[in-house]
């Protein structure tokens, strides 16, 4: 795109100042090696950091010994010949056909590789490890299971697909005169959620399940168990990890088993609050959330109270404004008698 942006033979201001910005960038990291250019972990944000503090930050997530462990051995030869037999069992039952046999099995793979990605809308800009799971020993049996599996949320009543699916649930909503916005969001995510936790849920679902798969349950839950729990190690700086707790991070397996804790999660909350919020939605770990000012406290607490190893930060809003999804969400200073209208502005414009 920028070789094509170049070679364009007329240039207007706009094309000259931009064609500035590239050779001065260019400039300056080539006369600083020091410096890496990463994605931000949400929003559309480059991030500018030096390798130095980069390093710094991985290695205090790594040394974190509670959630990471580092071991000789690579298991990534062994998990290829665990992955197969799920597949060949797969097959055996009719299940799947030869060309999705082919498909499913794993004849040369590689260690995920553990990164970060800023939190740029955190204190401190703390990083996000993320596993990169690319030919990874399940990434195609994670995938299979994947589509099954999201036919639990896809109709459910808490969930936002982006800003702009947002937008259309809280433009023009009229709230309380003592309703407050929210912002609930989960302390690391997939490293929180108990493994077997995941599992349980799923498996009480099973009535459901069933109708999107052949599988027998104890089949289902053996490769559920085994892209979940079998598969959480990583490799970073030629040293591998295994993951001691949570969701493994980088599967295609995790954001949705972690979607389907969350919804039970924010079902049982919701049926313990004594004075119900007026809106509630979700995306991935960060919550929305409009309710009384008196029942804010208690509200963390029940979240909170859910499992010892879930545990929630909180945002409330700043002069009838809060930042979510990159937007800013603001209330209308023109009340009515029903109380307060919701708007939203592009949060990256406010910003």
């Amino acid at each position: 795109m920028i070789d094509t942006h170049l070679n364009k033979k007329r240039e207007s201001e706009r094309d000259k100042v931009i064609n500035r910005t590239v050779d001065q960038t260019r400039t300056i990291l080539k006369h600083n090696n020091d410096i890496l250019i990463l994605n931000a972990d949400k929003g559309n944000v480059t991030v500018a950091i030096t390798k130095e503090d980069y390093q710094a930050r991985m290695n205090n997530i790594i040394s974190d010994m509670m959630s990471y462990q580092r071991i000789n051995k690579d298991p990534t030869t062994s998990l290829i010949k665990k992955n197969n037999e799920l597949v060949e069992e797969l097959y055996k039952n009719n299940i799947i056909c030869a060309i999705e046999r082919r498909k499913l099995k794993s004849d040369v793979a590689t260690a995920p590789r553990l990164y970060g990605l800023p939190k740029i809308h955190k204190e401190n800009y703390p990083l996000r490890p993320i596993c990169s799971s690319i030919n990874s020993p399940s990434i195609q049996l994670c995938k299979y299971m994947v589509k099954i599996l999201k036919n639990l949320t896809i109709n459910s009543k808490y969930n936002v697909r982006d800003s702009i699916d947002f937008k259309k649930k809280i433009t023009n909503l009229t709230v309380g005169e003592n309703d407050k916005m929210v912002s609930f969001d989960v302390i690391s995510l997939f490293p929180s959620i108990p493994v077997n936790l995941g599992i349980k849920i799923i498996e009480e679902k099973w009535d459901e399940i069933r109708e999107y798969t052949n599988m027998t349950k104890a089949l289902f839950s053996s490769i559920l168990t085994f892209c979940i729990k079998d598969n959480r190690y990583f490799t970073y700086n030629d040293k591998v990890y295994k993951q001691k707790k949570g969701l493994p991070m980088g599967s295609p397996a995790s954001p949705i088993v972690a979607d389907i804790v969350m919804e039970k999660l924010l079902d049982t909350c919701m049926e313990q609050l004594t004075t119900k919020p007026t809106l509630v939605t979700k995306y991935v770990d960060d919550l929305f959330v409009i309710l009384g000012e008196d029942a804010i406290t208690d509200t963390l607490t029940i979240l909170n109270s859910y499992n010892n190893n879930i545990k929630f930060t909180m945002e409330k809003e700043n002069n009838g404004c809060l930042p979510y999804l990159d937007t800013l969400v603001y209330q209308n200073k023109d009340n009515n008698e029903h109380g307060k209208q919701l708007s939203k502005q592009n949060f990256k414009n406010k910003r």
